[in-house]
Parts: structure tokens; sequence; C-alpha cells
């Protein structure tokens, strides 16, 4: 029964839109994996250029191909189609598993996996942003105890972020001091956009490194005019059940902190040295608070999580390190070409 519940959905529109949007998800991931190796591409914003394709692409296709032509899904035109996904779904493994059974649960995990891994933390993470905004607006700000008072004399923390921030290009973002001794700095990008660094984050790092660190997160504040990322996230909350675009997603995500770097550089003079030792440093940190978790399978899943944090932080590191010039040969023309391409192999799997 539930079999059969499961094919006559495959074979309805919401199910075709469901499996071909997977389908092309597959595609335009591996076509545009195979134009960064092919173009050598090296700078951050053209890489998360092409990897939209597999977030924007998959939701559009499968409509427009129905309307360009309305026979495309039907019987008698899937034999000539390069793939025909519910002729697979509906075969078995070792003659007694449907195929559709186990990418049912891995579409079921992917939608778990978006909502306690990236939904509700997004989701808490805005609450929490909202929330400093507020109290921050009546709060430490940096500077601000001299407007005040001018005859008291301005702490150690004041000094030390006006300082770094002094040594940062630009239009100054809005701060404030958070009195906790662990290393904490964040951006929020509302109306009203600031920076948000603890005393204990003061404590640990150089003048130099402060001053990196704030950059990085100005680099989001200056990325938040152009917010690419929230219009990519809203296509991955409709693409939840889809493990592709999670990954995907992570990737662009990946790619705009390294987007946010190269601001930091160019706001701090382009030494890249500062940012790279203060990324280390929380990569330390990171690591030692992850030791005295202890053991058990919660904590053995989040280790799986902190293993990858460290080592994207290691390749930010890398990357910071090992900075190469010079522009990317790949330009929009080869944009163009990854897009056709996908287009024209994704038209012939149904």
């Amino acid at each position: 029964m539930i079999m059969g519940m499961a094919l006559d959905f495959i074979n309805g529109y919401a199910g075709m839109y469901v499996v071909q949007c997977l389908a092309h998800s597959l595609i335009a991931a591996i076509v545009a994996d195979s134009c960064i190796v092919a173009w050598d591409v090296k700078t951050p914003w053209r890489k998360q250029l092409v990897r939209m394709n597999v977030l924007v692409l998959p939701l559009l296709m499968y409509p427009a191909f129905e309307f360009i032509n309305p026979g495309r899904s039907s019987f008698f035109s899937r034999p000539w189609s390069l793939l025909d996904a519910n002729r697979w779904l509906q075969m078995d493994l070792w003659e007694k598993l449907p195929v559709i059974i186990p990418v049912a649960i891995v579409l079921g995990l992917t939608s778990i996996v978006f909502l306690l891994q990236e939904f509700l933390p997004v989701l808490r993470h805005t609450v929490e942003s909202i929330s400093a905004g507020h109290e921050g607006a009546g709060g430490s700000r940096s500077g601000e105890q001299e407007q005040d008072d001018p005859t008291e004399e301005p702490d150690k923390y004041d000094i030390a972020l006006e300082t770094a921030l002094d040594g940062i290009s630009g239009p100054r973002p809005e701060s404030y001091i958070i009195e906790d001794d662990d290393l904490v700095i964040f951006s929020s990008t509302g109306r009203k956009p600031a920076i948000y660094v603890s005393t204990g984050f003061i404590d640990a790092f150089d003048a130099d490194e402060l001053r990196a660190a704030l950059a990085h997160e100005a680099g989001h504040i200056r990325r938040s005019r152009h917010p690419v990322l929230i219009a990519l996230f809203v296509l991955r909350v409709v693409m939840f059940f889809n493990p592709v675009a999670l990954l995907e997603f992570r990737k662009i995500v990946q790619e705009e902190e390294r987007i946010c770097d190269e601001i930091a550089v160019e706001l701090t003079g382009g030494d890249t040295r500062p940012l790279a030792s203060a990324l280390a440093r929380l990569m330390v940190h990171h690591s030692d608070d992850a030791d005295q978790d202890g053991a058990g399978i919660g904590n053995a899943l989040e280790s799986i999580e902190n293993y990858s944090h460290d080592m994207q932080m290691r390749n930010r590191i890398k990357r910071l390190l090992e900075r190469r010039a010079g522009p990317d040969s790949a330009g929009w023309l080869h944009y163009a070409a990854a897009v056709v391409t996908t287009v024209a192999i994704c038209y012939f799997v149904v």
C-alpha cells in the first residue's frame, strides 16, 4: 500500500517536480564543480556565482520545460530521454528493496537536518541579533562614554576598540562592547547594522588581529547591502528536502566567509597575516571548547561538525597566507556556458 502511494506521488505533478528537482540539482552541481576545476576559478565571488546555479536552476527548469513542451514528461517521451528518473526509482535493489524507499529516507533525513542545523539556528541567530540590537542601542558603544561624561576616562576596552576601528578604511560601523569573558564577535545586518565584540575577545587578541577581525565583520555588513545569501536561503528553504542543495548552500556560505576575508584584507591595508593569525586563535579556542564537552552520541555527531569547522578554518588560513594575485581567466561567457550546459542536459532528464 505504501509503495503504491509512493508511486502515485512520483507520477503526479508534485512528485515529478521533487524528483526532477533532485536530479537537476545533482547535474547542476557536477557541472558547477567541473567548471570551477577546469577554469581554475580562484575568486570566491565567482565560485559563489557558479554554485548559485545549483539552487536557482532546478527550481525553474521543470516548470519552464513543461511550459515549452507539455509532453516532455509523458510516457511516450520518456524513452527518448537521457535518464528516466521514475523508472530508476521503481527498480528493486537485490530484487527486494525498491530504490524509492532509500531515496525517501534520504529526503526525510535531509529535511530533519535542514530543520535542526539550518532553519532553527538561523531563526535563533536572527532573534538574538535583533535582541542584541535593541540592547546595544542603549548599552555600551565605542566612544559613547566620552560623550555622556567628558570628565570620565575611557576604559581600556574602549581605547582598544577605537584604535582598531581607526585602522579600518571606509565608513566606520557602529560597534558595541559586550561584557563577556568568552571570545564573542558578530555583526547584525538589519536596519541598523553594528558589530558586537566581547571584552574577552579584546583581551585575547592583539591590536592588528582585533582590527582584522572587526574588518571581517565590516565586510559582512557591506555585503548585507546586497542580500544575495538571504535570497539563496529562501530558495534553500523551498528545497528543504534536497541533500544536494544542502551541501551546495553550505559551500556558498563558506565562499561568503572567504569574500569577507578578502574585504577585511582590503580594509586593513593588504596584509593577510593578522587575519590569518586571528582565525588560527579562534580555531584553537573552538577546538579547546569541543575537547571539554566529553563523549557521547550527541557529542560524537557534534565532533563531526567541529572537524568540518576546523577544516574550513584551516583552508581559510592557508588561502590567506598563500594568497595569489591576478584575476581569474573565467568570465561572464564561461558562466553563460555553464548555465547553457546545465539546462541542455537537464532537459533530457525527466
